[in-house]
């Protein structure tokens, strides 16, 4: 005998009796939804004043920034010793110069500009917040006077100039332009010695064969040949301390050249 076939229902099935439902009511979903969009617009506020202060704040940033950059220079501090440079001279070429806003000021070119001044060493520029521009003035320090056509400074460089009235009085060194140096270091040596016995030089010559000479102030002439200049000068200087001194005003000349001795000549003599 066949069992009989129990009968299959299709269709929505109802929950036994005592069973719990597992799908969401609408109400609670809907909460749900409300609570993640207040999350994010709570989270999304903050940053969003955030970029909006940055971006208002990096504005005005670079308003003042421009205002900076294209202002115009308001005042210039030209400082330095004046004994040679005529600083009118300087205040006019700067202004002739400042054709542009403060960061737009050539710097380097106003620079060289400045050094073409024979008497001006160096020329240090800089920028001063928020719209100023200051200029120091090296001077040159000029130590003679070099071949009656310019001078020398203390570092032996040559100085093309007109000969400056408050310059007269310097003492002339001669020689050829590659020895300038040579002849600066050696005026500066020699100085220093006879410094020691109230001497000083007034022409100090390199002539073309290398050959040393001096003037001292009271117009008595050194000749030292080409070697030794200093060892020369050490042994007059001896022998001016212990028998020269008292009648250097007859002396002419004195010849350095020999070498267990020295030749003086006297004035209305020749040798």
């Amino acid at each position: 005998m066949l069992n009989p076939i129990p009968f299959i229902q299709y269709g929505r099935v109802k929950p036994r009796k005592g069973a719990t439902s597992t799908r969401p009511k609408r109400g609670s979903v809907k909460k749900g939804r409300l609570v993640l969009k207040i999350v994010a617009f709570l989270v999304c506020l903050p940053l969003s004043i955030v970029m909006l202060y940055d971006r208002i704040h990096w504005s005005d940033l670079h308003q003042k920034a421009t205002a900076v950059i294209h202002k115009p220079v308001e005042h210039i501090a030209i400082k330095g010793q004046f004994n040679l440079v005529e600083k009118t001279e300087i205040q006019k070429l700067v202004s002739s110069a400042l054709e542009g806003d403060f960061m737009n000021i050539d710097l380097l070119a106003l620079k060289r500009a400045i050094e073409k001044n024979p008497w001006v060493h160096k020329a240090d520029l800089n920028r001063a917040w928020p719209s100023s521009l200051e200029i120091k003035i090296t001077e040159q320090k000029p130590i003679a006077r070099w071949n009656n056509e310019g001078f020398l400074n203390q570092y032996g460089d040559l100085i093309y100039a007109d000969i400056n009235d408050r310059l007269q009085e310097q003492p002339v060194l001669n020689g050829t332009p590659e020895n300038s140096h040579v002849v600066a270091k050696m005026y500066l040596d020699l100085s220093i010695e006879l410094a020691k016995y109230q001497l000083k030089i007034n022409e100090l010559t390199l002539s073309s064969q290398y050959s040393w000479s001096l003037v001292l102030k009271n117009g008595v002439k050194l000749v030292f040949g080409e070697n030794d200049v200093i060892i020369k000068l050490s042994k007059f200087l001896y022998v001016y301390d212990q028998h020269l001194r008292a009648y250097f005003n007859t002396v002419k000349k004195i010849d350095l050249r020999y070498d267990n001795g020295l030749a003086v000549a006297w004035h209305n003599t020749t040798f």
